[in-house]
């Protein structure tokens, strides 16, 4: 095993750990993954294993096929989703799934999450969709879940959770916590008014820096 991705796996773990501490995620549910620099493949967490006892030799080693190359467990069973966003995304190098309440709630009303506070089209690239229902685990969803996504960090699975990518692990995972807390305002927010967006000019300048730090190496 290379120091690299004995590095990454360590990581893997290090942040599926803090998936149920964060409430992103309940028992076994959600999965991520991280591409290895300089080969056409990626690293992601096994298929039901609790993150409580997930060690790195569990971390299975696919190919941009889906094909395993490393690792006597079998990947999440939403590998066909992940892939689909590293072979469509060359600026990703990370990705997480996860099903936190409030993104959840959104997803399954259908309701996307419109630019509100500032930082939020930097951090998310635009106003966060709400992909169209497909059965889990299926290709169907993976090209929904990625027509959702487009050129945006986040996206909503309807009746589903949360997907969320970033240069790297650290951040997607601040995408995956951002977005939460985001969807907390403003499912809170619709409780008691009409939320406000951001005037039109400070989304436009927002997302001229996001594009600025997206762009693919």
């Amino acid at each position: 095993m290379s120091a690299v991705k004995q590095k990454l796996r360590e990581e893997l773990v290090m942040y599926g750990k803090l998936m149920p501490e964060r409430n992103l995620v309940v028992g076994k549910s959600g999965n991520l993954s991280v591409r290895v620099p300089g080969e056409n493949t990626i690293l992601i967490t096994p298929s039901m294993i609790e993150y409580q006892v997930l060690k790195p030799e569990d971390i299975p080693l696919v190919n941009l096929k889906g094909e395993v190359l490393e690792g006597k467990l079998a990947p999440s069973t939403e590998k066909v989703m992940h892939l689909a966003v590293y072979n469509a995304r060359k600026d990703v190098g990370a990705v997480i799934h996860a099903h936190p309440v409030y993104g959840t709630i959104l997803g399954v009303v259908g309701k996307p999450l419109p630019m509100l506070i500032d930082e939020m089209a930097i951090r998310l690239g635009g106003q966060v969709e709400v992909a169209e229902y497909k059965m889990a685990g299926s290709q169907d969803l993976a090209e929904s879940a990625l027509k959702g996504l487009g050129n945006r960090s986040a996206v909503f699975l309807a009746n589903h959770g949360s997907l969320c990518c970033g240069k790297d692990l650290k951040e997607a995972f601040h995408v995956t916590e951002f977005l939460e807390r985001m969807s907390q305002v403003y499912v809170t927010s619709l409780l008691i008014g009409k939320p406000k967006p951001l005037p039109e000019e400070s989304i436009k300048f927002e997302l001229e820096v996001y594009k600025y730090l997206h762009k693919a190496e």
